[in-house]
């Protein structure tokens, strides 16, 4: 999918069922494609930069956008879930976020090493006078 057309059809989208602003406290969830070829992911940086943009110019019509990026493993629960979360009372906290879906099967990122602590040595005594 060519990115801009999907951006287009992203605001196009907003623009009949977000606008005016002025109705407040709506939620607009953007769903990106699943990563892949430079098209997806030019699409997925389009659409959390666009729910950023959003938040900061909709923040006092009480308007929420968020931008979900699924794995390639991502299921259709697992989207549901994280709507129904953000669209709950708990979920209201988030504005202008990008929520990165991983699968549980699928690779993770190595947490950072962390060298060992080495025990602390106290200084030694300084010579006397």
């Amino acid at each position: 999918t060519d990115p801009q057309q999907a951006l287009d059809a992203a605001w196009d989208a907003i623009r009949a069922h977000a606008l005016p602003p002025e109705q407040t406290h709506r939620l607009i969830v953007l769903i990106a494609p699943p990563p892949g070829d430079p098209h997806a992911q030019a699409t997925r940086a389009g659409l959390e930069n666009l729910a950023r943009t959003l938040s900061i110019e909709w923040a006092r019509h009480h308007t929420r956008p968020v931008a979900i990026l699924p794995g390639t493993q991502t299921t259709d629960d697992e989207l549901a879930e994280l709507v129904a979360f953000l669209a709950s009372p708990a979920g209201a906290y988030y504005s202008g976020c990008a929520f990165t879906l991983r699968s549980p099967t699928g690779p993770r990122p190595s947490p950072p090493s962390a060298s060992p602590a080495r025990p602390r040595t106290p200084p030694a005594p300084s010579p006397s006078g």
